[in-house]
């Protein structure tokens, strides 16, 4: 059996909340690369590191693409 693969590249949405934040300084803690998912009325800043693609949640092009673009 051939060993696992490790998921390096993820994307986030909810990465502002109670939830999310720190979990998103957990993945980056430990060396995984961020893409979060946000909506435009959100205000937060997240760090240089992290790729954000802001969208309308509902839009499934929108969500697509920008997991694609994570991996």
């Amino acid at each position: 059996m051939s060993p696992a693969k490790q998921i390096r590249n993820v994307a986030l949405v909810g990465a502002s909340g109670t939830v999310g934040a720190p979990t998103l300084s957990a993945l980056l803690a430990a060396g995984h690369k961020a893409t979060v998912l946000t909506r435009p009325d959100s205000a937060k800043n997240f760090p240089s590191a992290v790729t954000v693609h802001v969208g309308d949640y509902k839009d499934e092009e929108f969500v697509s693409s920008s997991c694609k673009q994570a991996s």
